[in-house]
């Protein structure tokens, strides 16, 4: 019984994250990255290694389920995805 409720859940997407198939916020960090990240054809870990970041920090600030990223962070993303720093963080 406690395998089949196990087997039921949905696993590999955190709370709150969007759906594959649902348009991004583009009030939020992490909608304009993943926004510009699809519009340039790459994924996650392409982004990543452009960026010089680990794919599971482009996850989670895609998911906004990680706040304030470190300067350098911010510029090197914004880099990799053809934009300023502050068109990233929505300023």
């Amino acid at each position: 019984m406690v395998a089949k409720r196990r087997a039921e859940r949905t696993v590999g997407r955190p709370r709150g994250a969007a759906q594959p198939d649902e348009a991004p916020n583009l009030a939020t960090v992490g909608g304009r990255l993943k926004a510009r990240r699809l519009a340039l054809g790459l994924s996650q870990y392409q982004l990543a290694e452009r960026a010089g970041v680990g794919r599971s920090l482009v996850s989670l600030l895609e998911g906004d389920l990680r706040g304030d990223p470190s300067y350098r962070n911010v510029v090197a993303i914004a880099n990799a995805l053809e934009i300023t720093p502050k068109e990233l963080m929505g300023f």
